[in-house]
């Protein structure tokens, strides 16, 4: 009779535990279900919110190549445009922000304002987390930096090109190009013809190459 009272009482406990399990594993299958729903619904939100932010993108730079940003009719319009620019550089994704970034360093440049440029460029380079509009910042920022006599800080962004993309980039032999001119027009001419040679061995088929070459010939 004991024994049967006690495994009446296991036989309890034993379904107390069940029944425990059970509402747990129906808690967490509920909060699996709601994170599921929920991660849909913030992938369709924020896939949608990316498009617009694209397609705002698109629309202010085909409206910006249709204007003269220099001509003082336009100023009201263009005014707009770098007032959505900057909206736009605020957003979540880096490819709009970094875009946008570059849009407004690309105004700024062709009204002749320097520090605007410099400051949007800037920007462009940090926001663009080291992918393709990265090396475009670079390259246009060394440009801009030689275009005002900064030649220390263009050389720093051409070198940066090659030591953080290497080979990946387009705009390496245009930068390693511009490494040996810069070291050439300083005189120093072992590093300019060691930067010379690296050239034409990366990159043979360059068009740069061939530029490397012919100054390798007088030095």
């Amino acid at each position: 009779m004991q024994d049967m009272n006690e495994k009446a009482s296991l036989d309890q406990k034993l379904a107390g535990v069940i029944k425990k399990q059970r509402r747990t594993i129906i808690i967490a299958v509920a909060v699996i279900v709601a994170l599921i729903i929920f991660g849909i619904v913030y992938n369709k939100v924020s896939t949608n919110k990316y498009e617009k932010t694209m397609n705002k993108l698109f629309a202010v730079e085909t409206k910006l190549q249709g204007i003269d940003v220099k001509a003082e009719e336009n100023t009201k319009e263009l005014d707009s445009i770098i007032n959505d620019l900057d909206a736009i550089s605020s957003a979540s994704k880096v490819y709009p922000k970094a875009k946008a970034n570059l849009s407004l360093a690309n105004i700024y440049y062709q009204k002749g304002d320097y520090n605007k440029t410099i400051e949007y460029l800037d920007k462009a380079v940090e926001v663009s987390n080291r992918t393709y509009l990265t090396q475009i910042a670079l390259i246009n920022r060394a440009v801009v930096y030689e275009d005002n006599n900064q030649v220390d800080k263009a050389l720093e962004d051409y070198q940066k090109i090659w030591d953080d993309f290497g080979k990946e980039s387009a705009y390496s032999p245009k930068a390693l190009f511009a490494i040996a001119r810069i070291y050439d027009e300083k005189n120093n001419i072992e590093l300019a013809k060691s930067t010379y040679e690296q050239l034409v061995d990366q990159f043979p088929n360059s068009e740069y190459s061939r530029l490397a070459e012919n100054r390798l010939s007088l030095l």
